[in-house]
């Protein structure tokens, strides 16, 4: 009887750490979209749902689900990294007081909880969202809340009934058993039409991941390479620059010393001019003080802080110079190869895959959740390096998917701005992340890039259980990644060889006439120091 009450308060504890544990990381993850969404969405005063008392509770209303999205989609994308951490975390210290928490239940209970959030917010919360910010209410009705409540109810209920009946022809001809459209299995909503639904969500993620991951690739060079050597948009031509605030300053202070000897102040040719406080010391000494007004010194003490002004910009673009320099012949090389070898190792990856796939016939099969146990046996055959190496492919893919979105034409005006993003594009960003997110442990597997499976019965995908389709997407991707990549190298070896073979042709000199427009140094200090740039008033 003690056993049993020992057993019982024991599954309890586990049970209410399990909510506790849920619960915080919902919030934090909320937090964080929210903050994000801040980030982007347009400012009150400039937003047009910020007009009446309604408007603002649609637009409170629908930032609250793009919130909500958001932090669905982070948490998917989070998902299979922690899993495969916690998963060494226990095969490395499997007796740590700190990681008694961390069990199969609990990591199994987050994975179901994303996937039923990412069917709701699918196909509920955002269309919802989008249909109450676009409704104005039903004809003949007063203007006010709920008549666009009542009105986004009812498209709503329209759009459930189109994509039920849409998923029921899908159904109908893809299977070849009528006993399958019964109307009493196709209201089991638990185990069957959330299974088919992630089915249908996961197909078309993997689908765009297909085509937005290489082109991702090659776009996330340009990328990075922009945002290192030209941050903010910032000027590059720092040699003009600084040449002339050379010249400047030089002029000032020749401008300077050729007034104080036509005013009989020599002993000034030696004195230090680079600070207004020695210029102010010596007028005030009493030899020269009586020979000056106080207009005159204050004109030049106005003269040196001037040359100061341009000493320190020299200063300034000078630094300047040597951050971007560094940025241009250290950062950009590197992050280069890093980003070169991440590509490398994900096709190498995709490439073990499709030779185990030719060898051994390995088919994608959603597990038991009774024949996963977390703590066994390490994810890698390289140990926690090995899982390093998956965790960081991961996030790669996930990256170079999302760059690759916002490449393509048709989906740049998507493109959010900072402070000035309208709800709607807010709200179609929203549903491609969260599209692309959950579809990302199906695109793993797939590929080969991780083999953790956590899945469980949503792992259980009729339309990947043919080794013959992971085979030719795997195919696919090599290739389309390999197109790309041609493509890219290719333009940039033209964008190098056509000058030169047209400065063949022409017989033009391009380095005849770059050097008509370079001043070198010895000629701007020479200018610096001449008479002939001494204005005299």
């Amino acid at each position: 009887m003690d056993d049993d009450v020992d057993l019982r308060e024991r599954l309890f504890h586990n049970l209410v750490r399990e909510y506790v544990i849920s619960l915080l990381l919902s919030l934090m993850l909320c937090v964080i979209s929210y903050i994000i969404l801040c980030a982007f969405k347009r400012r009150p005063d400039r937003d047009e749902y910020s007009v009446a008392s309604e408007d603002a509770v649609v637009y409170r209303v629908t930032l609250l689900s793009c919130t909500f999205t958001l932090a669905v989609s982070i948490g998917a994308v989070m998902l299979l990294p922690l899993s495969i951490v916690a998963n060494e975390a226990i095969l490395r210290f499997p007796n740590s007081y700190y990681l008694q928490w961390v069990n199969l239940s609990l990591i199994h209970g987050l994975w179901n909880t994303i996937f039923i959030s990412s069917n709701l917010s699918l196909f509920v919360f955002m269309p919802f969202a989008y249909f109450f910010t676009e409704s104005e209410g039903l004809p003949g009705s007063r203007r006010g809340i709920m008549p666009r409540v009542y009105e986004t109810a009812l498209v709503f209920v329209l759009f459930c009934v189109a994509v039920c009946g849409l998923v029921w022809v899908v159904l109908a001809l893809t299977s070849g058993d009528n006993n399958k459209f019964m109307f009493e299995i196709f209201l089991d909503v638990k185990n069957f039409y959330l299974l088919y639904l992630y089915s249908c969500v996961s197909f078309i993620g993997v689908a765009m991941l297909l085509i937005f991951t290489p082109i991702g690739f090659i776009r996330l060079f340009t990328v990075i390479g922009e945002l290192i050597t030209n941050p903010d948009n910032l000027q590059t031509n720092f040699e003009g620059d600084i040449m002339k605030c050379i010249l400047e300053e030089a002029t000032e202070a020749r401008r300077l010393e050729a007034y104080l000897k036509q005013n009989g102040w020599s002993e000034l040719s030696t004195y230090p001019l680079r600070s207004a406080t020695s210029i102010t010391t010596l007028l005030a000494t009493p030899e020269t003080q009586h020979q000056h007004t106080p207009t005159s010194a204050s004109n030049k003490i106005n003269t040196v802080k001037t040359s100061n002004m341009y000493a320190a910009r020299c200063l300034e673009l000078e630094k300047q110079r040597r951050r971007m320099l560094f940025r241009r012949k250290f950062v950009y090389p590197l992050s280069m190869l890093a980003l070169l070898i991440l590509m490398s190792i994900s096709l190498l990856m995709v490439s073990l895959n499709i030779a185990e796939l030719l060898i051994t016939g390995k088919v994608f099969r959603g597990k038991d959740d009774s024949s996963v146990v977390l703590g066994v046996n390490s994810i890698s055959m390289l140990g926690p390096v090995g899982a390093a190496v998956e965790i960081v492919v991961i996030f790669y893919l996930m990256t170079t998917s999302i760059v690759g979105v916002y490449s393509l034409p048709g989906f740049k005006r998507l493109y959010p701005k900072r402070q000035d993003t309208p709800m709607t594009i807010i709200i179609a960003n929203c549903v491609i992340i969260l599209v692309l997110s959950s579809a990302l442990p199906v695109l793993s597997r797939t590929l080969g890039i991780s083999n953790f499976d956590l899945l469980g019965n949503f792992g259980q995908l009729e339309w990947l259980e043919s080794s013959y389709t992971i085979l030719i997407y795997n195919i696919i991707f090599v290739i389309l990644t390999a197109i790309c990549l041609t493509r890219r190298l290719t333009i940039s070896m033209m964008k190098i060889i056509f000058p030169e073979v047209k400065n063949i042709f022409t017989g033009s000199s391009i380095k005849s006439e770059n050097s008509s427009e370079v001043v070198p140094a010895s000629a701007v200090a020479d200018a610096a120091t001449s008479p002939t740039l001494i204005k005299t008033d």
